[in-house]
């Protein structure tokens, strides 16, 4: 119900990864999350304990600067190809006030053409991710990495709609998993 603050964040976090790592001492972890993970306390956490992680951005004035050049290129190219969608790709160095460091930023870029009565969809849509991989193209980061987080989701969503998976009305966790199970199946 409510959104978990940084130190929260931070410590479930740690008592996982500590679990995780005491079976498998040598395995690489990535988190990955929404906006709220992405909190200074959580990405120091995973900077000093080896944890990689991709966790979405909100935007603001100096982002939107740090991308600029590159979101005007994509304008220009969407309305040059006479596409209603033009999707591109950037990334930046940017330190957030709170936080401890600078840290790589990725951009989703799209420039949409404009349609009359369709507002939501009118010139420029920029989603942010802060990450601590490096190596990979800012398209792979968003596109791979990031986005594979909400396909999952996705998949859980459609289970729970097509097989009415979240009427679980058994009072044993085993008994219910054992439904969805024969659920699946069927």
């Amino acid at each position: 119900g409510k959104t978990p603050s940084g130190v929260e964040v931070r410590n479930l976090l740690r008592r996982l990864i500590g679990r995780i790592r005491k079976h498998w001492p040598d395995t690489r972890i990535t988190i990955r999350g929404d906006g709220h993970y992405g909190r200074p306390e959580v990405m120091a956490w995973c900077d000093a304990n080896g944890v990689d992680y991709i966790f979405g951005l909100p935007g603001n004035v100096v982002l939107d600067r740090l991308v600029e050049p590159a979101a005007d290129d994509a304008r220009v190219r969407r309305a040059e190809e006479q596409l209603a969608i033009l999707r591109s790709f950037t990334e930046t160095r940017y330190a957030a006030k709170s936080w401890l460091k600078e840290h790589r930023v990725v951009a989703r870029i799209e420039a949409c053409a404009s349609h009359e009565g369709d507002m939501l969809r009118k010139g420029l849509d920029i989603r942010y991710v802060v990450t601590s991989l490096e190596g990979s193209s800012a398209e792979h980061i968003y596109e791979t990495v990031y986005c594979g987080r909400g396909q999952a989701e996705n998949l859980i969503k459609q289970h729970k709609v097509q097989l009415a998976s979240d009427r679980t009305s058994c009072r044993s966790p085993l008994a219910n998993q054992m439904r969805l199970i024969l659920h699946t199946g069927a």
